[in-house]
């Protein structure tokens, strides 16, 4: 009888008298991690962002681009712990926003980024007055693509912003389940099963991280006047 690579390893398993001792060793392991990892009743992932808004009067959006915008995102990419810069121009006004790692502290943040814009406030025009930062942040308890509707960002942007903070766990979660399910493909009992579980779960990220958000952008973008103007006028730069 053929047995596969699962039933060959099942076997040499059941034959090791080193199974005990593995199976005794694991439990000691997954018991020492629940008593030293932090628990929470609703785990969190932070995500800071900071938003700095200059006053530019009588610039108009290309120049601020060159002299505002463009300066402010040299000095923001500077600071340690700055994932994203994304900035948005328009006539006499110019708004950047940092978008710090997962994880990072939210006042450690909002620190840094007023401690670097003191610093460098040389490197714009002068006679714009000194910006005002607000530091702001995402919370994994509530969906990241509402969170940031809810404080004025363009659907598209906040596709984006959630896009890229989570499609590192997604992957990361659906690759492992699937390297997972790919041990039973060669046996003839399981591998139905398997197949559906690793196309299951290919199927089911792509669906996530491409086409919701594509459905989203069809059935409730309100903001494609504004990108295409936008666009046309060169004065929405993202970073």
């Amino acid at each position: 009888m053929n047995l596969g690579i699962s039933g060959r390893l099942t076997r040499a398993f059941i034959d090791s008298p080193l199974t005990p001792l593995l199976l005794l060793a694991a439990l000691i392991v997954g018991g020492l991690a629940l008593l030293s990892l932090p628990r929470e009743e609703e785990p969190q992932i932070s995500v800071p962002m900071v938003d700095i808004m200059v006053t530019a009067n009588g610039y108009k959006a290309g120049d601020a681009v060159e002299l505002i915008t463009k300066p402010l995102e040299d000095i923001i990419k500077a600071i340690n712990g700055v994932e994203h810069v994304y900035s948005v121009t328009a006539d006499d006004s110019v708004v950047t926003t940092a978008r710090f790692f997962v994880g990072t502290d939210e006042d450690t943040a909002l620190l840094r980024v007023h401690e670097k814009i003191r610093a460098n406030i040389v490197d714009l025009p002068k006679g714009i007055p000194e910006p005002v930062i607000i530091g702001r942040g995402i919370n994994d308890v509530v969906d990241f693509i509402q969170h940031r509707r809810a404080e004025g960002s363009a659907l598209r942007q906040a596709l984006l912003e959630a896009g890229s903070i989570r499609f590192k766990p997604i992957f990361l979660t659906a690759t492992a389940a699937m390297i997972g399910a790919a041990f039973i493909m060669a046996d003839p009992i399981f591998q139905g099963l398997a197949i559906s579980l690793v196309f299951g779960l290919a199927s089911s990220t792509a669906l996530t991280v491409l086409v919701i958000p594509c459905v989203y952008v069809w059935l409730r973008d309100d903001e494609k006047e504004v990108v295409t103007a936008c666009r046309a006028n060169n004065t929405c730069r993202q970073r």
